[in-house]
């Protein structure tokens, strides 16, 4: 909300007004996205898995998602989207997981290049939706083998 002053300034002769005006403010997509942990508890990484020369793409479901601090920490519930390649994940996808919870993702086109934490599609799993956010490959958990690389994050 902006909020403006008033003063006023007299003078033997003239009656002056001014106002002060603040500074503008960027446009809502400027500014930077709020840190995970104040967001909604529960989320989906979109990752991507690797295992010698075995390839697996999937969604990650952590119901205590704290953006960074689920690294080394097994998901509450994962589907694998494809296996035998890895998605750059834009498009649409979707997966179910054990509890019959589908879920949708959309990666807007280019997304892929973008920088980490920079806005770049949205998901829904039938009882909210939510905002895509791009990552930065980093290693999510390991389990079996498999090196389970973290592209993108909603939540």
């Amino acid at each position: 909300m902006a909020i403006m002053f008033e003063t006023e300034t007299m003078s033997p002769f003239i009656r002056l007004k001014t106002l002060t005006v603040p500074e503008p403010q960027p446009p809502v997509q400027d500014r930077p996205t709020p840190p995970i942990h104040i967001q909604k508890k529960d989320g989906v990484y979109l990752v991507n898995s690797l295992r010698d020369s075995e390839r697996s793409s999937g969604l990650a479901y952590y119901r205590n998602m704290t953006f960074g601090g689920n690294d080394g920490q097994q998901p509450d519930d994962y589907v694998d989207i494809v296996h035998g390649e890895l998605l750059n994940w834009e498009g649409q996808h979707s997966g179910t997981f054990g509890n019959q919870t589908k879920s949708t993702t959309w990666v807007n086109a280019g997304a892929a290049g973008l920088e980490s934490g920079t806005m770049c599609g949205g998901a829904s799993n039938g009882f909210r939706t939510m905002e895509i956010f791009r990552d930065r490959s980093r290693v999510l958990y390991e389990i079996d083998g498999w090196k389970v690389f973290t592209e993108f994050w909603c939540n």
